[in-house]
């Protein structure tokens, strides 16, 4: 179905009064009709034991309950190293932590992969523990032998990749 010319002169005027963030609703319609772009950070540490752990926090709203690794949506006009910096505002507070690096990246597709969002690219950085945290019911470090089974799709292959790499360090 196409718009009328009075329908797209509407939506146009409409859209250039968005601000982020936006409603649920808006931002739901938003992601299912455009790509958005993520940025999750994993942030590794080494137990007393010596074995590696990644950061993870719990999450319940409308798009998913269970365990994932931090991230965020990059919004218009914010570039990935101010979202990066956002993110470890707001998520590891405490925490000292090298500076990220790119690790990987994942995408979902409309149409092909499951997901209430839509369509994502996702930008995965790494960065390496220091010190500075205590530990909550929501935000633990997990042993990449023990990590939850509730996880977000896309978040299991990232960590597979990253366990696989920290193993060879």
């Amino acid at each position: 179905m196409s718009l009328s010319a009075e329908e797209i002169m509407h939506l146009s005027a409409l859209m250039k009064k968005v601000e982020f963030p936006v409603p649920k609703e808006i931002f739901d319609v938003w992601c299912s009709n455009f790509t958005i772009n993520t940025v999750e950070l994993g942030v590794i540490r080494t137990n007393e034991s010596g074995e590696k752990e990644i950061f993870l926090t719990y999450r319940k709203d409308a798009f998913f309950d269970g365990w994932h690794i931090p991230g965020s949506v990059i919004l218009p006009g914010e570039t990935v190293e101010d979202k990066i910096e956002k993110l470890i505002k707001s998520e590891f507070k405490e925490m000292n932590i090298s500076k990220p690096s790119f690790f990987s990246w994942f995408e979902r597709v409309i149409g092909r992969d499951e997901g209430l969002r839509g369509q994502e690219m996702g930008l995965f950085f790494i960065a390496d523990f220091f010190e500075g945290f205590n530990e909550l019911e929501s935000e633990k470090f997990f042993s990449f032998e023990s990590i939850p089974y509730n996880l977000i799709e896309e978040h299991k292959i990232l960590i597979d990749q990253l366990k696989s790499y920290v193993m060879k360090v």
